[in-house]
C-alpha cells in the first residue's frame, strides 16, 4: 500500500512553503544563530556549519520513501524573502500521527506567520496525509508559541515536568494537540 505524501508548494494568504534547497542554509542561519529566537530552542543559535548541516539533513529527507519528515522553508509571498521553517514529521503511520514545529525570526514575530503557517500544515496533515491526530510541545514558559496552537484550536493535554535540559537547566513543557473530529468542527 502506498502511503499519502504532501502536495507541495502549500500557498497560504500571504506565505509559501515549499521544501528547503542549498542556498536557503544562509537565510536560515539568518534567524538560527540569533539568542532570542533559540531561547526556548533544544538547539542554537546555530554556527555556520550547523545551519548547513540543517539543510543538509531536511535536503536528505525529501528523498525519503515513504516521507515522514516535512522541514519546509517558509516565504513571505510579498518579499519573496525566506521568514522561518515549518515541520511536520510523521511519527506513527499506524496511528496516523503527526507532530509540528515551527521557527521564525524574530523580526516577523507577531505578524500571524506561525498561525499561518503552522495552520496550513495542519490542514494539509489532516486533508492529504489523513492523520488522525497531531501535536506538539512548547516550553512553558513560551507563551507566544502555546497560544499559536490555541488559536489553532490545539487543547493543551498536560505539562511534561523537566523533559528538556535546555543549556544546563531542567524545563517544562506544555504538550499540546488537535484531533481529527476537532479540526473538521473547526473547518464548518
Amino acid at each position: 500500500m502506498e502511503l499519502p505524501h504532501l502536495d507541495l508548494p502549500i500557498r497560504t494568504q500571504r506565505l509559501l512553503l515549499r521544501d528547503f534547497a542549498a542556498p536557503d542554509w544562509e537565510a536560515v542561519h539568518a534567524y538560527a544563530s540569533r539568542d532570542d529566537v533559540c531561547r526556548f530552542m533544544p538547539w542554537g543559535p546555530n554556527d555556520e556549519d550547523a545551519s548547513r548541516a540543517y539543510i543538509g539533513r531536511a535536503l536528505d529527507e525529501q528523498s525519503q520513501t515513504p516521507r515522514e519528515t516535512y522541514q519546509l522553508a517558509v516565504i513571505e509571498t510579498a518579499s519573496d524573502r525566506l521568514v522561518g521553517g515549518v515541520g511536520l514529521y510523521i511519527k506513527s503511520w499506524q496511528n496516523r500521527d503527526g507532530f509540528i514545529g515551527y521557527c521564525f525570526h524574530s523580526n516577523v514575530w507577531g505578524q500571524g506567520y506561525a498561525t499561518e503557517a503552522a495552520g496550513a500544515l495542519v490542514d494539509a496533515g489532516f486533508s492529504q496525509l489523513d492523520l488522525h491526530r497531531i501535536w506538539s510541545t512548547c516550553d512553558d514558559e513560551n507563551l507566544a508559541s502555546a497560544r499559536v496552537m490555541e488559536k489553532l484550536g490545539w487543547q493543551q493535554e498536560g505539562l511534561l515536568r523537566q523533559d528538556v535540559n535546555l543549556r544546563g537547566q531542567w524545563r517544562d513543557s506544555r504538550l499540546l494537540a488537535i484531533l481529527r473530529p476537532e479540526w473538521e468542527a473547526r473547518q464548518g
